[in-house]
């Protein structure tokens, strides 16, 4: 399945799901992390890496991994899409 053909098919249950699922895990795998954007949640703290939470939300959605994606715009939109805010990761906003 190619990543045009798997988004098609998430939903942003899909992708709540994803988010929950870091939660129970209690951590991002290290190589995972996000370097410039994060995913923000209404009313949670936390900060999530956009393309590992679309990368479980097709995975969710599909039952299948899909791995050739880029992150920044292609990841981002689809989120966006879904009603997801994305912002610049915390070590990207500059200190006041």
């Amino acid at each position: 399945m190619t990543f045009a053909q798997a988004i098609q098919k998430v939903g942003r249950e899909h992708i709540e799901a994803a988010i929950e699922q870091i939660d129970r895990d209690g951590f991002v795998p290290k190589h995972r992390n996000g370097t410039r954007f994060s995913v923000q949640v209404t009313n949670n703290p936390r900060f999530y890496p956009p393309k590992y939470v679309l990368h479980l939300a097709i995975k969710n959605a599909t039952g299948e991994l899909v791995t050739k994606y880029s992150g920044g715009h292609p990841t981002n939109s689809v989120l966006e899409k879904c009603g997801f805010t994305i912002v610049p990761h915390p070590s990207e906003i500059p200190e006041a």
